[in-house]
């Protein structure tokens, strides 16, 4: 009876063991654009193709103390359009009816001043750039939003404070410059909170988050959420914008955690990539599965966007898909 019962018990534990390992086993979903969505894309494609946008002039193969997608050539801030120049030539952005500083547009501003005085050394400007995202990060290392932004796909605006992972990557790429020219300990002090605010999970007030809305089992696969919402938008451009810059930290600081945090991040890129493609078109986001919108969301620029930091990922990585799916997405609007 005794040999009996503990059969029982033993069959009944590998049995419990192999439910909660069938719970983790990742399962990611089957995608197929829709004929609509197929469409769709093959308008977006012919679109670009007609206003000529193209993707080469920021393919590069990338460094982290080069520069930063020839932002020195491609990245000119005057007073035009949405823009203006405050009194140090520090670009502003209308939102609404007021201009305000923006962290991501602070930071390309300095990225493209570094990139315009290589191979010698950063001038007055970029450090300009740099002093004045220093003053815009808060103590707990986050870039924050200080204005109002209605996001299209959540049907809400978010109040003055909003964070966003892409402004954090796009500071630790221009942070990571800096310290590489001037290794002062208020640059790495920075830089390291900036890293850390990146891990704060979106429950907590941070833009870490996971691929767990495509499917529970994913809760492995890490994201960075430009647009921080109840349920994951999954910006593509604002990822990869993260990611390169916790590939310039980890470079020029050696710090352990940028390493293992860009590596697990790749990881991701190369699962997701598919679910943004409709019709040979890169969607800017995932909202058509996670918000069930009829039609991605394709805004004709971020297709080049796409394309050249999938190029610049693949120089660093080696990582045959992001190569496949760059050359993908630049074939469908180049090979009709």
């Amino acid at each position: 009876m005794k040999k009996i019962s503990t059969a029982i018990v033993s069959v009944t534990a590998l049995a419990l063991a192999g439910y909660v390992g069938y719970q983790y086993v990742p399962k990611w979903p089957e995608y197929k654009p829709t004929a609509e969505q197929s469409e769709a894309g093959k308008k977006f494609r012919g679109e670009y193709i007609r206003v000529k946008l193209d993707a080469s002039s920021r393919s590069q193969n990338y460094t982290a103390t080069g520069d930063y997608l020839n932002y020195s050539k491609t990245v000119h801030f005057k007073t035009a359009g949405r823009i203006k120049l405050d009194a140090n030539g520090m670009p502003m952005v209308l939102f609404g009816t007021e201009y305000q500083y923006n962290p991501i547009t602070i930071s390309h501003y300095a990225l493209s001043e570094y990139g315009s005085t290589l191979p010698g050394k950063p001038g007055k400007t970029f450090w300009n750039g740099v002093n004045k995202l220093l003053s815009m990060q808060s103590f707990e290392g986050a870039f924050r939003y200080n204005f109002p932004f209605h996001h299209y796909a959540l049907g809400k605006t978010y109040p003055p404070g909003w964070v966003s992972g892409m402004a954090q990557g796009t500071a630790l790429s221009v942070l990571a410059r800096a310290y590489h020219s001037d290794q002062r300990p208020e640059l790495l002090e920075a830089g390291n909170k900036a890293l850390h605010f990146l891990t704060v999970p979106i429950e907590h007030g941070g833009p870490f988050t996971s691929m767990k809305d495509l499917d529970k089992s994913l809760d492995g696969y890490i994201f960075f959420e430009e647009y921080v919402g109840d349920k994951n938008i999954y910006t593509l451009n604002g990822y990869m914008f993260t990611l390169l810059g916790l590939y310039d930290w980890w470079q020029v600081t050696g710090s352990e955690e940028a390493e293992e945090l860009f590596k697990r991040g790749i990881r991701t890129l190369d699962k997701i990539l598919p679910y943004y493609d409709f019709g040979g078109f890169s969607s800017y986001d995932l909202t058509h599965i996670t918000f069930n919108r009829k039609i991605p969301h394709g805004p004709l620029r971020y297709h080049a966007t796409h394309i050249s930091l999938l190029n610049c990922l693949y120089s660093v990585t080696g990582d045959k898909t992001l190569k496949e799916f760059a050359d993908h997405w630049q074939d469908s609007v180049t090979k009709q």
